[in-house]
């Protein structure tokens, strides 16, 4: 009875081929004094005649060396058959973590990418953690914050200061 049951799991379980995912874009999309937002830009081919439901995307970005972002994404999509899909990656880094790192450092952004074969049986083991294929994803690179860490320390020194002005100008 045991070897049924793997029988049919085995049966049911695709062999789609894993997707193909390139960083191909890092870009900064916002400094503020409390740090800056990241977009890391992904394309994830599907090599298969099936479509690939994409589930979660979990990832990490270093600094010089320095993990400084851990993230988790749903991406709700599904990779069309034979296809390509861009996928938007944020990554935000706190203005704690930018103090005392080079004005170009160099980064790491790494990570998997699950997504479902195509079958229903493939859909259920997923559901149940049972079968979770992933595909990872890998980039290095240099980023340039040369101009943004000034705008981020010029944006804490010109904070206004609270008042102690208890004077009511009204009537």
């Amino acid at each position: 009875m045991l070897s049924l049951a793997a029988a049919l799991m085995l049966g049911g379980c695709s062999s789609a081929q894993a997707p193909k995912l390139s960083v191909i874009e890092a870009r900064v999309t916002e400094v503020t004094q409390d740090g800056v937002r990241l977009e890391f830009l992904i394309d994830a081919e599907n090599p298969n005649e099936e479509p690939l439901p994409l589930r979660e995307a979990r990832y990490s970005l270093s600094l010089d060396g320095d993990t400084v972002f851990n993230g988790f994404r749903a991406p709700q999509a599904t990779l069309r058959r034979l296809g390509t899909q861009r996928i938007m990656l944020p990554a935000v880094i706190r203005a704690e973590d930018i103090e005392g790192i080079s004005p170009t450092p160099s980064y790491r952004l790494s990570g998997t990418l699950g997504y479902v074969t195509p079958g229903e049986i493939a859909d259920l083991l997923f559901d149940y953690r049972v079968r979770r294929p992933q595909a990872p994803f890998d980039d290095r690179g240099t980023l340039d914050l040369s101009e943004l860490l000034d705008e981020i320390i010029a944006g804490t020194q010109d904070a206004p200061e609270p008042s102690n002005d208890s004077s009511d100008p009204s009537p």
